[in-house]
């Protein structure tokens, strides 16, 4: 080895004046819990006129479902008619609706959803290979429908009236009661809260349930979050149709039982859920085993 010259204490170098480079950024927090707002405005109306409520959805994620059940003291107001507001980018009608008002007054009185009141679902769009999903925009009210109702003729002026979101209402005899729930990222927000005069409530999202046992599954709970709603056939559709996350119990989305997942299944869901066709097999109420063999399963999904 040969040594040019003495070594230096230093080594010869130069003392490096530049700053440290700065820290990896953080890692973005973690997605908010899922939630959704309904509401409907307040309104003024005389004695014998008719009048509108819009009704407003807002979701901390895109929304593309929901389902909803009103209630009214039909000894004051009568519903009338439900109108779209939201129109779907190619002004095309919604892919799924279904509304039923029901003016009965056998029993007189605001008595909840047993009489007097409107109940409905829609879907925008069902999944279908190579059409653009449509949603509501996150962080916006948006007005999707309107509720056109009427004052009744002997109502006595001066009086304050409430509607109020009351899970429960059915669309038809024998159908399932409807919840106040809206499709948030594939996953079911279930509003609550309470109402005053015409204005109905801002509602909050609920947490999900999960089923502890992986064998045990609900019939038509596609989705997993221990409900059947309006969810869970969009959830098949879009795991179909539009390459979307599979079922984590294939024995779940089976919802007519015949041994397969496919477009029959979302189908018969919403037969059940909203046209009045029979329960879905079992286990329906509850989670539970499958009663049936087949070769689809809880574990594995599909």
């Amino acid at each position: 080895m040969t040594v040019a010259g003495p070594a230096q204490p230093d080594g010869g170098c130069e003392p490096d004046d530049r700053e440290p480079p700065p820290p990896p950024p953080p890692p973005p927090p973690p997605p908010a819990e899922y939630a959704a707002a309904y509401k409907l405005a307040d309104a003024t109306a005389a004695v014998g006129s008719t009048f509108d409520l819009p009704f407003v959805i807002r979701g901390s994620a895109e929304v593309s479902g929901f389902s909803y059940s009103i209630a009214f003291d039909e000894d004051l107001v009568l519903g009338v008619a439900v109108d779209h507001l939201f129109q779907k980018p190619d002004g095309s009608p919604y892919d799924f609706e279904k509304h039923v008002i029901d003016n009965a007054n056998a029993v007189p009185g605001d008595g909840g959803v047993d009489e007097g009141y409107i109940v409905g679902a829609v879907i925008f769009e069902l999944a279908e290979l190579g059409v653009p999903p449509v949603y509501l925009p996150r962080e916006e009210d948006n007005a999707v429908l309107s509720f056109q109702m009427e004052v009744r003729g002997d109502a006595a002026p001066g009086v304050t009236t409430e509607v109020r979101f009351i899970d429960g209402a059915t669309i038809a005899d024998g159908a399932p009661p409807v919840m106040n729930t809206a499709t948030v990222i594939d996953k079911s927000v279930s509003p609550s809260g309470e109402g005053s005069r015409v204005l109905v409530q801002d509602l909050t999202g609920a947490l999900i349930e999960i089923v502890g046992d992986a064998s045990a599954f609900r019939r038509g709970d596609s989705n997993g979050d221990g409900k059947v709603n309006i969810s869970d056939p969009q959830y098949t559709l879009s795991f179909l149709f539009l390459g979307g996350p599979a079922p984590a119990c294939a024995d779940a989305a089976d919802a007519n039982e015949d041994g397969e997942v496919n477009i029959a299944d979302p189908i018969r869901t919403l037969s059940f859920l909203f046209l009045g066709d029979a329960a879905l097999p079992a286990p329906a109420a509850s989670p539970a085993l499958d009663p049936t063999a087949d070769l689809l399963g809880c574990a594995r999904g599909l």
